[in-house]
């Protein structure tokens, strides 16, 4: 949540209900069983800026407050409490702090036992902690916090995704008793090794991108994964692919990667991307028959080349590199796009060659030097007829 924005239904909590103040005497509290909703309106850069969300906050819901039969109040940094409000059977209380107030993790904060569902995303969390007793726990996101350290998970036992998306974590460690977890989301942190995942057995599903990873390591155990997401990282070379028998998708975009190999593992990889890195030739694909994406533009590559495995390929995406000629197309009989815009084609003669594809729909060729002919879409239809989109138009608009 951004500063000063109203709280959102992912920040509803609740809490035991205060005692609410009599009409007859204002400061003698009476006993209620109601409950309270808590929102935590953005912490902002000082107090005043704490009211101010608070009061906007108020303004907008105290209509709503009021038919429910209840008061608004605030706190002294800015969270939002309605009285005589009803709330979700299994909600929780969520506490939490602004700059110049309490951190989250100074306010003690009991979970249900019997949640299964529990997100606590942009919660300027620094620890995690208090959910030894959750014991029931399959979903948990901690996504936009501030956690430096993974721990506080050892009892959670029977979780299954796990988000850690946009922390600070320098590290993976404390998942040794987490063997159930099918997804786990690690990116946008500031990580510089894959290691310690030994007791993820089952896991399908892993994000790694946006971190400092300079080695594909340390994921034999990872026998099960289906998606493996490693852009935006460090690395230097394709390797350590065996165990990914199971690999259908694999992104390995904005990387440093200057030669595509060791990917014969990979016979049931779907989708793949090394988009924005350092290749020069297209190599390397004589394994992959199963392969229906392949995203390589912003490369420098200089001959389309070495896909004749790939017979099922239906998107490939060469845009932004280097190459002057069309050819070796004839393999591809299932492709439905090909992008290829921002390369240095000129010859129209090799156009005719993608007449041989049935099933090609939609082709990008903007910015290459035939495309700066004055009846470029027109010639283009003329030769390609049955494409419904060139470049972002659909051959509707071809006048």
């Amino acid at each position: 949540m951004s500063d000063n924005q109203s709280p959102s239904a992912d920040d509803v909590a609740t809490t035991p209900a205060a005692p609410e103040t009599s009409p007859e005497d204002p400061a003698a509290p009476i006993e209620t069983d109601t409950p309270v909703v808590v929102e935590a309106v953005a912490a902002g850069a000082d107090t005043a800026e704490h009211d101010a969300a608070a009061a906007a906050w108020k303004k907008q819901h105290s209509t709503a407050a009021a038919a429910g039969g209840g008061s608004i109040t605030t706190t002294t940094y800015g969270a939002v409490t309605v009285q005589g409000t009803p709330l979700p059977e299994g909600a929780e209380i969520i506490t939490l702090g602004g700059d110049d107030g309490p951190a989250a993790e100074d306010t003690p904060t009991r979970f249900d036992p019997e949640l299964e569902w529990l997100d606590l995303n942009h919660a300027r969390l620094k620890v995690i902690d208090d959910l030894e007793e959750c014991v029931k726990l399959k979903y948990l996101c901690l996504r936009q916090n501030l956690v430096t350290i993974i721990e506080g998970l050892s009892t959670l036992v029977e979780l299954d995704e796990l988000d850690l998306r946009d922390n600070r974590i320098n590290k993976i460690q404390g998942l040794e008793t987490l063997t159930k977890l099918l997804e786990l989301d690690l990116s946008y942190n500031t990580i510089r090794k894959i290691e310690k995942l030994d007791a993820q057995t089952l896991v399908q599903k892993l994000f790694l991108n946006a971190n400092k990873i300079s080695v594909i390591q340390n994921l034999e155990t990872c026998t099960e994964l289906k998606m493996l997401e490693l852009g935006a990282n460090r690395i230097r070379m394709v390797e350590n692919m065996e165990p990914f028998t199971k690999l259908e998708e694999l992104y390995l975009g904005k990387n440093k990667i200057t030669q595509i190999q060791n990917l014969t593992p990979l016979v049931n990889l779907r989708i793949l991307s090394i988009q924005s890195n350092r290749l020069i030739k297209i190599e390397g694909f004589e394994a992959l028959v199963n392969l229906e994406e392949l995203y390589l533009s912003h490369n420098g590559i200089k001959k389309l080349e070495g896909l004749d495995a790939c017979a099922k390929l239906r998107m490939l995406d060469l845009s932004s590199n280097r190459i002057e000629h069309l050819e070796n197309v004839a393999p591809l009989q299932a492709l439905e796009e090909f992008w290829f815009n921002d390369n240095l084609l000129a010859n129209w003669k090799e156009v005719e060659l993608l007449a041989e594809l049935p099933v090609l729909q939609c082709v990008y060729f903007e910015r290459n030097p035939l495309a700066k002919e004055s009846a470029y879409r027109r010639k283009l239809m003329l030769t390609l007829p049955k494409l419904t989109q060139i470049d972002a138009t659909s051959t509707k608009a071809v006048a």
